[in-house]
């Protein structure tokens, strides 16, 4: 055992995964081949373990009832990754217990809550009709970069950056049950998300800000950041259908990145997560019709139309009120005058004065 290698170890480390518990780690006096670690809890529940060195794995070992954990130099940077030893998965993390500290102070300086960004940009009044079908752009110039990632993992890592990020932790769904195996590309994780009662008003968001940092910043690098708590099932699903629409909307330069939390992205391994299903195709192109319904057009249209479903009520109900007692042989008469009084007045009163008319000559 290189000592030298392992003598970062030394000190005390802070459990990344449960915030009461700590470590203390020191050479083993007995045994220059082996570290000492002492946990400390909450609950003043302290143990002792003796890590030692595996030279066929060049790795160190911790003895457990399960079969163990093994921690390798390739897991240790800013933070140690413990594995499981038996299938090699990521079972914890330490931090330095400084690290954590800083963490704290800039957590408290600034909000998870607060978007980054220019203020001044954020709290700018948009165009109106502002929307990416008005744009005219040469959309083959426009790069992408959709990043998907757990809490911890967002405020170490992209919290200081210009990019437009969204928080995605409301979307709870408490009756997911055996979906929390799975991660975030699994269909149903997808569809469920999309029928969640705040998924609309994202989505008009998402609309709007893309177009902001298209039109107003003319920027033709973009980065959109999806954060939840594990990084595992919300952002994921998020990256996944956000991708999906920008290849749609003819953005060809898309590249997804699930980076997870602080273990990296835990990926589930069957064939509806890691596959493109039909299931997962027909999620997609649910979401990108209720992404259409959100365009500026489509608002148009539908503004118009209950416009026009209220001019006709109202004309229908003023009709049928203002003549109760002329008999049915004279309502035609009525009707047809004010036919021709709507008819060079609005094109949306029409139909409404036909129906009127209609009435009348069935009205008893």
């Amino acid at each position: 055992m290189n000592k030298e290698q392992w003598e970062f170890l030394l000190g005390d480390w802070q459990d990344c995964r449960e915030s009461g518990k700590s470590y203390a780690v020191s050479w083993a006096s007995s045994n220059s081949e082996c570290l000492t670690v002492k946990t400390i809890t909450k609950g003043g529940r302290n143990f002792t373990v003796r890590a030692t060195f595996d030279k066929n794995h060049d790795c160190l070992h911790w003895p457990s009832k399960n079969g163990g954990f093994t921690l390798s130099l390739a897991d240790c940077g800013d933070t140690v990754r413990w594995r499981y030893k038996s299938t090699h998965e990521p079972a914890n993390e330490w931090m330095r217990v400084q690290e954590v500290g800083e963490r704290a102070q800039l957590r408290r300086k600034r909000p998870l809550e607060e978007e980054p960004g220019d203020p001044d940009t954020l709290c700018k009044v948009l165009p109106p009709g502002l929307d990416l079908e008005s744009l005219e752009l040469d959309k083959s110039h426009v790069f992408f970069q959709i990043v998907t990632c757990g809490k911890d993992r967002y405020m170490s890592h992209h919290m200081q950056e210009q990019a437009i990020v969204f928080d995605v932790r409301n979307f709870k769904d408490p009756a997911a049950g055996n979906l929390k195996h799975h991660d975030g590309r699994h269909d149903e994780i997808i569809d469920r998300i999309r029928r969640h009662s705040a998924f609309p008003a994202l989505v008009a968001s998402l609309r709007t800000r893309i177009a902001q940092e298209l039109q107003l910043s003319g920027s033709t690098s973009i980065k959109v950041v999806f954060y939840c708590k594990s990084g595992r099932h919300r952002s994921v699903a998020f990256g996944t259908m956000f991708k999906y629409i920008l290849l749609y909307e003819d953005f060809r330069n898309v590249q997804l990145e699930h980076e997870g939390n602080y273990d990296g992205f835990v990926c589930c391994g069957c064939d509806r997560c890691t596959s493109k299903t039909a299931l997962r195709l027909k999620a997609c192109e649910d979401v990108l019709r209720d992404w259409k319904r959100m365009s500026s057009v489509a608002q148009a249209r539908k503004a118009q139309s209950s416009h026009n479903r209220q001019m006709k009520a109202t004309w229908l109900k003023t009709v049928t009120s203002c003549f109760p007692s002329v008999s049915v042989w004279n309502w035609p008469c009525c009707c047809s005058v004010l036919v021709c009084l709507a008819w060079v007045a609005h094109e949306s009163v029409r139909s409404a004065c036909l129906v009127g008319l209609v009435c009348g000559c069935f009205r008893l």
